[in-house]
């Protein structure tokens, strides 16, 4: 089967003509060498996933492999039982035409089901992570930020408003997250900063395992609060 024979089925989407070579390959295998193609089809499948193709368009390579073989089959039969007989010819022709009819009717209802399979799974995640992050962090109840790679605060929840007197809109100005915290205008890393610094040996760099001296003040709603205790301590 030549790449040739699937240009319709990948006509419009990014195959490259290396995948249409090997989806060719393939398919040629379900009839020369099937325990092969079975092992191959894995492969095959989540090529074309990766090239963002459907499972619909995956599916149809088949039906072309199917009529095409078919052709080929009906072929050989007309040639050895039909060259003298019009009945027979006529006879295996509309049995071709039934066959292949058939197959394509599979494969279409195959690709349907694909279709609304993948609908669904995509619903699905949707429905799943269709949360407001926002609400999910004030949901927690407790006190809670969120830094990024370069260390920027990305996320200040409701409780942690409350526990510095620090809006969300006044923390993501901030350089540091000890800017909200320390009361005597220390810059210190907190232990999520010194994560993002060093996150295979933050322990070893900072020796965050042991005592925090001199444990800081806080702001409580614009006043200065007793000390923070860390570590359970």
């Amino acid at each position: 089967m030549s790449p040739d024979s699937l240009d319709d089925i990948y006509g419009g989407t990014d195959a490259d003509e290396e995948l249409r070579r090997a989806q060719a390959d393939h398919l040629d295998e379900l009839f020369t060498n099937p325990d092969a193609a079975i092992g191959n089809a894995a492969t095959l499948g989540r090529r074309h996933a990766d090239a963002e193709l459907s499972g619909a368009v995956y599916a149809a390579t088949y039906g072309a492999a199917f009529e095409e073989m078919t052709e080929k089959i009906f072929d050989r039969l007309a040639h050895r039982f039909g060259d003298d007989n019009e009945a027979v010819s006529s006879e295996l022709q509309r049995a071709q035409s039934e066959l292949v009819d058939g197959i394509w009717a599979g494969v279409s209802g195959m690709q349907t089901g694909l279709e609304a399979h993948e609908s669904s799974r995509t619903a699905g995640d949707d429905e799943e992570f269709d949360v407001d992050d926002d609400d999910l962090l004030d949901g927690l109840g407790v006190p809670v930020f969120m830094i990024c790679s370069n260390a920027e605060i990305r996320a200040w929840n409701s409780a942690i408003e409350n526990l510095t007197g620090v809006t969300a809109e006044e923390a993501s100005e901030f350089d540091g997250v000890s800017e909200a915290f320390y009361s005597d205008g220390r810059r210190m890393k907190t232990l999520a900063e010194k994560v993002v610094e060093a996150p295979e040996n933050a322990d070893e760099v900072f020796d965050v395992n042991g005592r925090t001296p001199s444990a800081p003040s806080i702001r409580t709603r614009g006043r200065w609060s007793a000390p923070v205790v860390r570590n359970g301590r």
